[in-house]
This record gives C-alpha cells, structure tokens and sequence, in this order.
C-alpha cells in the first residue's frame, strides 16, 4: 500500500521524538554502557520506523 510522502523533505520529526527519549535515556539511565545505550538505540529506531510502516 503507498504511504503518502507528504513530510518527503522533512524527516525531521521521527529523528526529534528519537532525540527527545535519547535525552531521557541518558537522564533516567546514566549508567547505562555505552553497548547497552546502543542496543537501545536500536530498538527504538525499530519501533520508530516499525510504527511508520503499519
């Protein structure tokens, strides 16, 4: 099914709500190392681009 582009240039929001729990990750997880900080990364962008998909 085509997913309408309308945000084709401005993929700004998905990044920003990546950055905005990034900030929190980091705030509420200050121990984290920085693997686990990453595979979290990860699995946010997963589920980021997972909810677009659907």
């Amino acid at each position: 099914m085509p997913r309408h582009d309308s945000s084709a240039g401005k993929p700004q929001k998905k990044s920003k709500n990546v950055q905005v729990k990034l900030a929190e990750l980091k705030k509420s997880e200050p121990t984290l190392s920085h693997a686990e900080r990453l595979k979290q990364i990860n699995d946010l962008w997963k589920i980021e681009t997972g909810k677009k998909k659907q």
